[in-house]
């Protein structure tokens, strides 16, 4: 609980890990792990702790989910259909309702995790982040640090092809001015959907071949 605090006191995306401790360690100990977690994390944040911070903190989250664009995938298709309906972007209420559809699928992949032991975790950490990043508005290369370490605990390694094909949107720093080009985004989450698709099916039949 210790490392994992110190894991969400740099980044708070590591809270979305917890729902899949529950049925390795049962609620009682999740729920005791939790509220160490908590502790750990509250008391590093002490020094820190003001209204003016609070204050920042949820400015910067209101930021991220309702203005911030860059190489997203549901996102760029979602806001697409409101320019279509409504003629503008509707940012301020596709974010945040992608955030929760992504919370949401993150918690039933917990509920529904087939082989619910320590072995899996990685695989299952690896598939919850990148719910998160489908869902996300932005999507700076530097985000695929995780899943790229992740993988190497997996036998998928798709997040190998990502985080480099991911590379290719600072292409958009190019023109003058900014401009982002949707077709490289649409190359590279495509091609990546398109081998997560292959390791997955290839992993199925072997599991099916072996069981």
């Amino acid at each position: 609980s210790v490392a994992f605090a110190l894991s969400v006191a740099s980044k708070l995306l590591s809270l979305m890990f917890l729902p899949f401790l529950v049925r390795r360690l049962g609620w009682g100990r999740t729920i005791a792990y939790g509220v160490g977690v908590m502790v750990i994390v509250t008391l590093l944040a002490v020094p820190l702790l003001d209204l003016s911070l609070l204050s920042n903190m949820a400015r910067s989250l209101d930021l991220y989910f309702r203005k911030f664009e860059f190489n997203a995938s549901l996102y760029y298709l979602a806001r697409w259909v409101g320019y279509q309906v409504v003629g503008w972007n509707l940012i301020a209420k596709i974010g945040p309702a992608l955030a929760g559809v992504s919370a949401f699928g993150i918690v039933l992949l917990a509920v529904l995790e087939r082989r619910s032991c320590w072995q899996t975790l990685p695989q299952t950490m690896l598939w919850a982040f990148c719910l998160y990043l489908l869902g996300a508005t932005t999507v700076h290369p530097w985000y695929l640090s995780l899943p790229l370490a992740l993988c190497v605990f997996t036998p998928y390694r798709f997040p190998v092809l990502w985080s480099g094909l991911a590379f290719l949107t600072y292409i958009n720093y190019s023109y003058e001015p900014y401009c982002e080009n949707l077709g490289v985004v649409a190359l590279e989450y495509l091609l990546t959907a398109a081998f997560a698709l292959h390791e997955w099916r290839r992993r199925r039949r072997l599991e099916n071949r072996l069981s």
